[in-house]
């Protein structure tokens, strides 16, 4: 996470990195640097603040959540940019017009070419279509309710954005 690489282990216990290197940002948090995400190969592409990854079996397709975006590593090693931009925000769209504000948790539904995303302050769960992109809120949304000065979120089953989380981290399929 804070190195901004994504590395693996080879079965002889080799570690390589595949992506990020010394082209990524200095500071995550720092608005002024936010925007520099660099596709290419290896460590040619930058990341700026990978939480996690997804691997798509069918392909080898690296899913990465980083930051306010959602990159993927081909089997290839060349990272691109598949949503998201630099702009924080809950918008749904096509590739870099929806908006994240803080990607986390990812799956893969290999049968519909469906990746879900957790975007954990926005307190939602958002699904993207791999083959055209369009990214679309599935269930939760960013409702608080102020207190006093303070806010809390509410918990609430129910159907799509009618359900209410607070901070949902991860999902699993």
């Amino acid at each position: 996470k804070l190195n901004k690489l994504i590395r693996k282990i080879d079965t002889n216990g080799e570690v390589v990195t595949v992506s990020g290197g010394s082209k990524t940002n200095t500071s995550a948090l720092n608005p002024k640097l936010r925007s520099v995400y660099t596709d290419g190969y290896y460590t040619y592409g930058s990341l700026n603040f990978p939480i996690n990854i997804c691997i798509d079996r069918r392909n080898h397709d690296i899913y990465i959540s980083d930051y306010l975006y959602i990159r993927k590593l081909n089997a290839s090693y060349y990272i691109t940019t598949l949503a998201g931009n630099k702009d924080p925000g809950i918008k749904d769209g096509i590739g870099t017009y929806a908006q994240f504000v803080s990607p986390n948790g990812l799956a893969i539904f290999e049968p519909n070419n469906i990746l879900y995303v957790v975007d954990s302050v926005n307190n939602n769960v958002r699904s993207i279509d791999l083959n055209t992109k369009k990214v679309i809120t599935i269930a939760g949304n960013n409702k608080v309710t102020n207190l006093d000065g303070g806010f809390k979120v509410e918990f609430v089953d129910g159907m799509g954005t009618a359900a209410l989380f607070n901070y949902p981290s991860n999902i699993v399929i």
